[in-house]
């Protein structure tokens, strides 16, 4: 659970008061180890904003996806996932969707 800012500062200044990580947790009725962490949050960034997620692109575009199969059909899937930097699975979810399937010998 995240707590807002006002708060987290609340126990830190209690903590800094004299009163102990277990007696802050009882004021402010939060775990005590979560006052331990509002502190190390203190310390690595230098405030108690919560730290902004990194979003990555998801998703492999297809119409590109498509293009380098047809350019390179003996491709194996780690090599796909290696040119679009991205893991096996994707690429294997990625071709499921434009129904590239894996090759059927029927000389068997």
């Amino acid at each position: 659970m995240a707590y807002n800012t006002d708060f987290k500062q609340g126990a830190l200044d209690s903590i800094k008061g004299g009163h102990r990580h277990v007696e802050a947790a009882k004021v402010f009725w939060c775990w005590r180890q979560n006052s331990l962490h509002v502190g190390k949050e203190r310390r690595e960034q230098r405030n108690l904003e919560r730290k902004k997620r990194v979003v990555k692109k998801r998703k492999i575009p297809l119409e590109e996806l498509k293009a380098f199969v047809e350019a390179h059909p003996d491709a194996f899937l780690r090599e796909i996932a290696a040119h679009f930097d991205c893991a096996v699975p994707s690429v294997w979810a990625a071709l499921k969707q434009i129904k590239v399937t894996l090759k059927k010998d029927d000389d068997l």
